[in-house]
């Protein structure tokens, strides 16, 4: 895929108290712009009214925003395009699975690989990896048996930053919520690997 894309484990408006993120600061520095247009795809939460007011409260003043409803549609070649035009692309936790080959999740029930993303990256992905205390065994389960390509690990408050498909960096809201590859070292073994994260001021 050609484009910026940022995966972020959790965080951002969607996770401050009073509406302020560094992340959603870094999201809008990103786009090179002094009046960057915002706008919320808010599928994974089912296109929830609250949460799409939460994100138009977070950026009143700061960028005009809009709110795109893809619930039950299928308009994602439209995204492609739009990153290839310049669009950073952006999504939350299981927004963020979506942009990957495949992921971690909880959608459907209980915690399960699920094998049927959007391939924008070329791994597999874990949201709130450290958030939710199963996560990161059962992740690393999945990469090691193969129900799951080799990917990446991010916990909350933590964003992974992809240009054309490739990793470019981790950023951090907050202190201490780390960022990993998981990668497949033999028969049925998986490792995870430190990727530097750079703390938002």
């Amino acid at each position: 895929m050609i484009g910026t894309l940022v995966a972020l484990g959790g965080g951002g408006f969607s996770m401050s108290d009073d509406g302020t993120s560094a992340i959603d600061d870094f999201l809008l520095d990103l786009t090179g712009k002094d009046h960057p247009r915002v706008c919320l795809m808010p599928t994974a939460s089912g296109d929830a009214d609250s949460y799409a007011q939460r994100f138009e409260a977070a950026f009143a003043g700061r960028a005009p925003t809009s709110v795109l409803s893809l619930f039950c549609h299928e308009p994602w070649g439209l995204l492609r395009e739009a990153a290839a035009n310049g669009t950073i692309l952006a999504r939350i936790s299981a927004g963020m699975s979506c942009w990957f080959d495949g992921s971690s999740t909880d959608s459907f029930g209980p915690l399960a690989p699920l094998a049927d993303g959007l391939g924008f990256v070329p791994a597999s992905a874990c949201p709130h990896y450290l958030g939710e205390p199963e996560r990161p065994e059962k992740y690393r389960g999945w990469v090691a048996d193969g129900s799951l390509g080799e990917g990446y690990a991010a916990d909350d408050y933590t964003a992974l930053l992809f240009r054309d498909g490739e990793f470019v960096e981790a950023v951090a809201e907050r202190p201490g919520h780390p960022a990993f590859r998981v990668e497949r070292v033999g028969a049925g073994e998986s490792q995870e690997v430190d990727l530097p994260v750079r703390l938002l001021r």
